[in-house]
């Protein structure tokens, strides 16, 4: 593994540390509020992504994160989702599309993120 994962909070205010065990050098992003959600996703618009783990597989490296159902049908109706305009706008129907196939008492959805090399 070539990164270590910190996650920090002190009073609801935080921050998530990939610490690159190679050349030292760390990527922080600060959290708001954990209880809001993590890192915003400016890619699709979906469910913001806080991370619980990080694992690398044949050379390719990963964190990973999950939520609930309720929370991805309540974002997707909330005011913030439609409203918003991600990178990858033509990814946002997608996100819809999933909430529209799950109960609220399904399973967690998984989030895994692959890290850029």
């Amino acid at each position: 593994m070539n990164y270590e994962l910190l996650i920090d909070s002190y009073k609801k205010k935080g921050n998530i540390t990939l610490i690159d065990k190679k050349n030292k050098k760390s990527y922080i992003t600060y959290v708001k509020d954990f209880e809001d959600g993590g890192i915003t996703n400016d890619f699709d618009g979906g469910i913001n992504f806080q991370p619980v783990s990080y694992y690398s597989e044949m050379e390719m490296e990963y964190m990973i994160g999950f939520f609930n159902p309720y929370q991805l049908k309540n974002h997707v109706a909330s005011a913030q989702f439609i409203n918003s305009v991600p990178k990858y706008i033509e990814n946002k129907s997608k996100v819809e599309n999933l909430a529209k196939t799950l109960t609220e008492t399904d399973n967690p959805v998984l989030m895994l993120i692959k890290l850029k090399n």
